[in-house]
């Protein structure tokens, strides 16, 4: 059974402006899916309604084996807790600590400390977090080692699909292909990954599945 399945989903705004249009696809764990496609494609639009911030206008979305309109604010949360987001923009918060930053999904799940920081550990070193940086606050860090503060973040409670929204977008090439890298390797876990980018250069350097969309339709695939 497919992680994620989508069929002939469309999202429609006032106007009847269509920000997607018929889109079917389906995903595997483990699975890596390169989102492409030029602004106002429809990725992080797909993105919304993958991670239960906006709904579909019409079709079926099923993840886990559930369909999307099953879940609601009484059981998003179960949801939620299976996935990870990373954004374009980081979106730590400045006026705590990294490894506060870090620590905020396993309080919610309700982890001991000991478990919080062991596990902590574990991330900071998989994702090669210097430990010295967990102490400082996130302005202080150049952007490509806040997006590995937020890579860490979105996995440290080992989610089973992660949605990388342009995540290398704001980065150089080296911390671009460092952040790719990181997020290929958790495919070993069974963890589905879906990165948005329209980086040629970037989706060149490791093996993956391509999905490209062209005003809200997918124009072509390679699944």
């Amino acid at each position: 059974m497919s992680i994620i399945e989508l069929s002939h989903v469309y999202k429609t705004y006032q106007n009847d402006r269509h920000a997607l249009k018929n889109i079917s696809f389906s995903a595997d764990a483990g699975d890596f899916i390169f989102l492409t496609g030029h602004s106002g494609a429809g990725k992080s639009t797909l993105f919304k309604i993958l991670s239960a911030q906006e709904s579909a206008t019409s079709g079926s979305v099923s993840v886990f084996g559930k369909n999307m309109t099953e879940y609601d604010y009484h059981n998003i949360h179960e949801y939620r807790r299976q996935i990870g987001i990373i954004f374009q923009d980081f979106k730590l918060i400045p006026e705590i600590t990294n490894r506060t930053n870090l620590e905020i999904p396993l309080s919610v799940l309700g982890k001991s400390r000991k478990d919080i920081d062991a596990e902590l550990m574990q991330i900071v070193d998989l994702v090669g977090i210097k430990h010295s940086y967990l102490d400082e606050y996130p302005e202080s860090l150049s952007g490509g080692e806040q997006q590995k503060i937020a890579v860490a973040r979105a996995i440290i409670h080992r989610p089973k699909i992660i949605f990388a929204d342009e995540p290398t977008g704001n980065l150089d090439k080296a911390a671009s292909l460092n952040i790719l890298m990181i997020l290929k390797e958790l495919t070993k876990w069974q963890t589905t990954v879906l990165f948005a980018t329209h980086d040629e250069n970037l989706m060149s350097q490791v093996q993956g599945k391509v999905i490209h969309l062209k005003n809200g339709e997918i124009e072509s695939a390679r699944l």
